[in-house]
């Protein structure tokens, strides 16, 4: 059974459109609000606002990516407001259009439910460029659901969630999975005619083949999409899996009780997908696989997180199950769409203080560096764009590429004492600066040679070892059709 809502001449639930109208509207106006915080949220807010700068300044980002979404962030920049709350109103746009999604294909109770939605508030906040996926993903979705009908909807379907793809590498995973599922509850629901389920399968394999094969081609030429080096970051799957419900591919610790009763019903979704199966398969059968692709514990713990933001997806994979399950009276029922709109103030619960990284102290560390900048200046995340942003030189946040010289780098390191750098220092080497709050601007060749002293000392092993000290060069991924040096820190969001 569809889960439309019928408009009726007499009014019937035109009372519950009109309140997940308010809703959506009222959820862009608070996500727009909480996102207004005069500094970019999250950890790589100042790559953002870079990207953004250098697109409408030049005409081309500062880390080449095909992503649409940096380009709809861009926009309100280009139209006049300063990239910061360019940056906050994109967010703010891109959390909230998957409920305008529902909204206009006369789903109340999902649109309400995904306005409420603090997780997507605080993917605005720290993920926006992945953000993009959402409402095309969601289209595509509910698009496929209806093609069981009638395949001139497969004409949306399609493009939607090929603009998923688009937006970021996990929107190509999902979008696939979802013609995957599609197809697998396509095929279940023609069991009484075997040559027409094995049609639909044949037909969304091509499909799902020819989505595949073409953004393999598109992501040849271009960077930031999907592609087969990108296997490298997931790596060996974790053999042992993360107990429920909070760990580091459910919640974090910070994370507020709102949001951490949001990211339950994801489990909860997957106990009633039986019931939204019987309602609309199609549908349900290409919600199923993404959301246990979400929820499922086998990520490796890595320093991308890429479990912990992986799950942050599943409750937009669980909200159309959870909204099929319901009874149909109870989907039109005013009392539940009221119920669902007192909700709405929820989804400024998403950001927390500690989503922001200290700006201020990386200001005061970084108004220590004297001219000339170096040609490239290692700092860890949060302080590498920042830097950029106000000098306009670059940093990075992983250790130099293979084959830099040493002798065009420094580096802002952290929790070395002053003694410990005169043991390692030579007069030929840029003089240590310090910068307070434990940091100090030194040579990358000063600093390799501290890193080799530090086998016989694991104090100071473990101090170098802190995420505030880049040691990792950069991944095959994220140097795909990019520059080596150009780029800077390009982050995977």
């Amino acid at each position: 059974m569809d889960d439309d809502v019928p408009v009726t001449p007499t009014g019937g639930p035109r009372p519950v459109l009109a309140l997940a109208l308010v809703g959506t509207a009222a959820s862009f106006l608070l996500r727009w609000w909480t996102l207004s915080t005069g500094e970019p949220i999250g950890t790589d807010g100042y790559y953002y606002v870079v990207q953004i700068e250098d697109l409408v300044a030049t005409g081309a980002l500062h880390v080449p990516d095909a992503s649409w979404t940096l380009r709809a962030l861009a926009l309100p920049h280009a139209l006049g407001l300063d990239a910061i709350s360019a940056l906050a109103l994109g967010g703010a746009v891109l959390a909230t259009l998957p409920a305008g999604v529902a909204f206009l294909a006369r789903r109340p109770c999902l649109a309400l439910f995904l306005a409420a939605s603090p997780t997507l508030t605080h993917l605005a906040a720290d993920f926006p460029k992945s953000l993009g996926l959402a409402a095309p993903w969601l289209a595509g979705a509910l698009a496929l659901g209806h093609a069981r009908d009638d395949r001139r909807w497969l004409l949306l379907a399609l493009p939607a969630l090929a603009f998923a793809a688009t937006a970021h590498r996990l929107g190509a995973v999902f979008a696939l999975l979802a013609l995957l599922g599609a197809g697998f509850a396509a095929a279940l629901d023609a069991l009484d005619d075997p040559r027409r389920a094995a049609a639909r399968v044949l037909g969304v394999g091509a499909v799902a083949g020819l989505l595949g094969a073409a953004l393999l081609a598109l992501a040849s030429v271009v960077p930031g999409l999907l592609h087969p080096d990108d296997l490298e970051r997931i790596g060996a799957l974790s053999t042992s899996l993360a107990p429920p419900p909070f760990s580091w591919w459910s919640a974090r610790p910070d994370t507020s009780w709102v949001q951490g009763t949001e990211l339950m019903l994801p489990w909860l979704a997957l106990l009633t997908a039986p019931f939204a199966w019987r309602r609309q398969p199609v549908l349900a059968g290409a919600c199923v696989l993404p959301l246990v692709a979400c929820l499922a514990p086998v990520y490796p713990p890595d320093v991308l997180d890429l479990g912990y933001r992986v799950h942050l997806y599943s409750p937009l994979f669980a909200a159309p199950l959870l909204a099929l399950a319901l009874p149909e009276p109870l989907r039109a029922a005013k009392g539940l769409a009221l119920a669902l709109l007192l909700l709405v103030p929820t989804a400024a619960w998403g950001p927390t203080s500690s989503t922001t990284p200290p700006y201020g102290l990386y200001r005061s560390v970084l108004d220590g560096i004297p001219e000339p900048y170096p040609e490239l200046l290692v700092a860890h995340q949060g302080m590498n764009f920042l830097y950029d942003h106000r000098t306009g030189h670059e940093a990075m946040a992983w250790a130099p590429d293979p084959g830099f010289p040493d002798a065009g780098v420094r580096r802002v390191a952290y929790g070395i004492l002053p003694g410990e750098w005169l043991t390692v220092h030579l007069a030929a080497d840029p003089d240590v600066v310090p910068l307070g709050q434990g940091y100090h601007l030194v040579g990358e060749s000063t600093w390799r040679r501290l890193v080799s002293a530090s086998t016989t000392d694991a104090d100071l092993a473990e101090r170098i070892a802190d995420w505030r000290n880049p040691t990792r060069t950069r991944p095959a991924y994220l140097l795909r059709r990019r520059a080596p040096l150009r780029d800077g820190a390009p982050s995977d969001r």
